[in-house]
């Protein structure tokens, strides 16, 4: 038998899956993971939700929310005044430069997904359209969708149409008096 330089330990390694499985759980226990957890969206939570919000009377706010698409990442800042929306700025993500580009005025209607009615507004939409799983995360204190998981995009034949997947994300949320 010829030995090739190569040494195969006889015993297995565990230690690298026993390292793993205890930063989840530390990760866990500090409530790190649960930031970034989702539930299958329905219309009864995302009514109920709404209804909680509306409940805050909250009228006045800014929020900068973020959309990641497979080629595209943007930012856009929303500042709501007694319901209105009275400024709107989208950035997005540069690639080549590792920056955001210099922020784009966008006009109200262009808005509206991005504000909080905007936001329940987007899961109501997707789950009458029924072409894609959507999956939402709700602000434990202000009752929003704080992070929205559109999947992939399913044709009237069934067939998965890649790239289509979207995430959404509330990054930022300030009422305002």
């Amino acid at each position: 038998m010829r030995t090739l330089g190569v040494s195969i330990p006889s015993y297995p390694r565990p230690l690298p899956l026993a390292l793993a499985v205890v930063l989840i759980v530390l990760l866990s226990a500090c409530g790190i993971t649960e930031r970034f957890s989702v539930s299958p969206a329905s219309f009864d939570r995302n009514n109920a939700q709404r209804q909680a919000w509306e409940a805050l009377g909250i009228t006045s706010y800014r929020s900068l929310i973020e959309v990641e698409r497979y080629n595209e990442r943007r930012r856009v800042e929303v500042v709501v005044q007694d319901g209105q929306i009275v400024r709107v700025t989208l950035r997005y993500w540069n690639d080549e430069t590792r920056d955001w580009d210099p922020p784009q005025e966008l006009t109200g209607q262009r808005a509206e997904p991005y504000t909080v009615p905007g936001l329940f507004g987007m899961v109501g939409g997707e789950l009458a359209g029924q072409q894609r799983n959507v999956a939402v995360r709700y602000d434990d204190q202000y009752a929003f969708p704080v992070l929205i998981r559109l999947g992939n995009v399913h044709d009237q034949d069934g067939t998965v149409l890649p790239d289509t997947e979207v995430t959404v994300r509330v990054l930022k949320f300030e009422p305002l008096r």
